[in-house]
């Protein structure tokens, strides 16, 4: 199964969810568990915007917002608490599937529909954050700043990597109602 060229076109913007989130929350250096709470709400807050607004085709409730807020600064925090913040690769790509995966577990459970996925989707998003961590760390993006989310490059990355799970693991957008059918006495 995969998405329409056009629904996935219109995913592939929710992409600007990170970087913008990153950039409001640039101020803030994430060096422990505080500061990658607080920046992960932040950031989520306007990834998850993004994203909803991206995927509300897709059927994605208005409750992906704050789920994607909660998710991420709870996963940054925990991220922080377990892996650290120091810039290197590998630390950087468990930060990414930490976080990954508290905020792909909070979103899949705003899609009551079909809760047998919420392990699914934060598996998927643990992946892709993780793959966002690798590719912005390998291109020589400066990750000694202490950024709470990956730049552009691993935004790119993680929103096409997701945009491919989304029809496998997504409910489809739910179909209008029928009307009801009239009987005749």
């Amino acid at each position: 199964m995969m998405l329409s060229p056009r629904l996935f076109l219109r995913w592939l913007v929710s992409f600007a969810g990170y970087p913008l989130g990153g950039l409001l929350v640039m101020p803030l250096t994430i060096d422990g568990v505080a500061s990658a709470l607080a920046g992960g709400v932040l950031a989520g807050a306007v990834l998850g915007a993004v994203q909803w607004v991206a995927g509300r085709p897709l059927g994605l409730p208005r409750s992906w917002v704050p789920a994607t807020a909660a998710g991420m600064g709870l996963g940054s925090g925990l991220a922080a608490l377990l892996v650290g913040t120091a810039p290197e690769l590998s630390r950087l790509v468990a930060f990414g599937a930490v976080a990954g995966a508290v905020t792909g577990t909070a979103q899949a459970v705003t899609l009551a529909r079909r809760p047998v996925l919420v392990a699914g989707w934060a598996a998927a998003v643990a992946a892709a954050w993780a793959a966002g961590w690798a590719v912005t760390t390998s291109i020589g993006v400066d990750v000694e700043h202490g950024y709470v989310v990956f730049g552009s490059s691993g935004a790119l990355v993680a929103t096409l990597l997701l945009g491919l799970a989304l029809p496998v693991l997504l409910p489809a957008a739910p179909a209008a109602a029928p009307a009801p059918a009239r009987v005749e006495a």
